[in-house]
């Protein structure tokens, strides 16, 4: 169960019921950045940097090391993906970062070994909107359950995923606990190697060439792959958004 006994998970289920998460689990861990294009940090001692002006103001992304949990690609890559599949992980867009750049590397495997046992860091008091895991995915029910009671605590915050680890049953009745919750969008995230169904109610975030999309939900294309839009900021429909699927190009 990742480290944590049975006991500490019921007492972290009853803390997020109650809002408040116990100390060591609100320590700084999984990292926020500043904007879409910011520069990863970890540390408890590290500070946010300051707002970007303009449209990119209070936005935040929490970033892992990408890739299968099982050491497929390679003993030193931190991977945090369980619900990875044969066919996404050589397609990730993440992978490359963090293979080319070692500080990044060495920044995402920190924050991905604090995210495993719920150390995940406080949102900003400008938060406004916070991507949860622009690389990697939810991997522990320790770390899911942090982020429910975030979410619970900063309810005027619009928090918003894209994960396989739906995939994962273990991981399932924390992940709807976390679908749940009013201020946040969780989509499940497909490929054309998934034969699972994704669960009733979610929204679902299509890959290009799948010819599932829209069979059961409208599909909208990611206007910022076809220059529609200038970011997720600018179009929104995936934060704000409360119904209907989307579909992303090779990226």
């Amino acid at each position: 169960m990742d480290g944590y006994s049975k006991r500490r998970l019921a007492a972290l289920r009853k803390s997020v019921q109650t809002k408040q998460l116990p100390a060591t689990d609100a320590a700084p861990g999984s990292t926020l950045i500043q904007g879409t294009k910011g520069v990863s940090y970890s540390g408890p001692t590290t500070k946010i940097a300051k707002p970007k002006s303009g449209r990119a103001r209070g936005v935040y992304v929490t970033n892992k090391t990408p890739g299968p949990t099982d050491g497929s690609m390679g003993a030193a890559f931190n991977g945090t993906c369980p619900g990875a599949t044969a066919w996404c992980a050589p397609a990730c867009y993440a992978v490359g970062p963090a293979r080319r750049y070692p500080n990044v590397a060495e920044a995402w495997s920190k924050n991905a070994d604090a995210g495993r046992v719920g150390a995940v860091q406080a949102p900003p008091k400008n938060a406004r909107m916070i991507r949860i895991h622009g690389s990697g995915d939810l991997e522990t029910e320790a770390e899911i359950y942090a982020y429910i009671g975030h979410a619970k605590a900063r309810p005027e915050i619009a928090w918003w995923a894209y994960t396989r680890s739906w995939r994962v049953a273990e991981l399932l009745p924390a992940l709807q606990a976390l679908h749940s919750q009013p201020n946040v969008q969780l989509f499940a995230s497909m490929d054309p190697s998934i034969t699972e169904t994704p669960p009733d109610g979610w929204r679902v975030a299509w890959i290009e060439g799948d010819d599932r999309a829209g069979a059961t939900a409208p599909v909208y294309d990611c206007p910022e792959q076809n220059g529609r839009k200038a970011d997720c900021i600018d179009c929104g429909y995936c934060i704000t958004g409360r119904r209907n699927d989307v579909r992303f190009s090779i990226h």
